[in-house]
């Protein structure tokens, strides 16, 4: 990790460690996904105010149908 700043070496590490628990760091058209699927919910969610998410392996964030499919089965905006 040579050439990176403390706090990315921590962001770096917090992925590793988060990924086997469900967390995955989306794309930038990921999170254009992830945007549109909540607005289109009622839901506000800014591209820029996430670094990872946590998304079941079914709910495939390239496609905005899976996405929206996984909201509703969801029944809220937000998971912890």
């Amino acid at each position: 990790m040579a050439g990176t700043s403390n706090s990315q070496q921590t962001s770096i590490l917090a992925c590793e460690m988060l990924h086997p628990h469900g967390y995955v760091q989306p794309t930038s058209e990921q999170r254009k996904n992830l945007c549109v699927c909540f607005a289109e919910i009622g839901g506000v969610l800014y591209g820029r105010a996430f670094d990872l998410v946590k998304a079941p392996a079914e709910c495939n964030l390239n496609d905005r149908a899976s996405i929206t499919a996984h909201l509703a089965s969801t029944n809220r905006l937000c998971r912890g």
